[in-house]
């Protein structure tokens, strides 16, 4: 029997960018250097389901996080919201991710952004990451689908840039982020 399993490694930047010569991080420990407690809010749904934060996830000195299921159901989420002070705001991560199933099973796992109203009501979500063949999830209006890799690569996307991807939302409306690392099994 194959086992059903998840994998996400990352390093994570929110950056604005006011003026080309200067730049003002908006997440707070994106890049994993202090403790998860700093700026990052744990949900776990499940069994079987870890997260770490290592230095040794990439083969560099500096920490990421890794989040990791095998043959479970549930759902794990690190996640932190940080307001939005332009869609011109640019999200830089280094990702790593791999998602496969047996038997019907499924699995994803990647980085979840969700679009929110000043008043934290979610718009719309873009994933970037990997799903296993039989993972449910579809693009909507609503929700747009990005294809990770399992080898670690870094991906710079402009916000302006990813809502032009979701017709059911209007980019006026949204003032925050929600950035998380995900990992789903057998559950939407």
């Amino acid at each position: 029997m194959l086992p059903r399993t998840a994998i996400i490694l990352l390093l994570l930047g929110l950056w604005s960018l006011p003026a080309l010569s200067s730049e003002l991080e908006l997440t707070a420990n994106g890049d994993f250097e202090l403790v998860l407690d700093e700026g990052w809010e744990l949900e776990v749904e499940g069994d079987e389901l870890y997260f770490e934060r290592a230095t040794d996830l990439d083969g560099d000195p500096d920490y990421e996080v890794r989040l990791h299921c095998e043959d479970s159901h549930g759902r794990i989420e690190l996640m932190q919201t940080c307001f939005l002070p332009s869609l011109d705001t640019v999200l830089s991560a280094d990702l790593r991710t791999s998602a496969t199933d047996a038997f019907g099973a499924w699995s994803a796992a990647g980085l979840m952004i969700r679009y929110l109203d000043e008043f934290g009501l979610q718009l719309g979500r873009t994933f970037v990451g990997s799903r296993s063949q039989n993972c449910p999830w579809e693009p909507a209006g609503d929700f747009d689908l990005i294809r990770g890799s399992d080898q670690w690569s870094q991906y710079n996307y402009v916000i302006s840039d990813l809502l032009a991807g979701l017709p059911a939302v209007d980019p006026q409306r949204v003032k925050q982020l929600e950035v998380a690392v995900v990992l789903s099994a057998a559950n939407c």
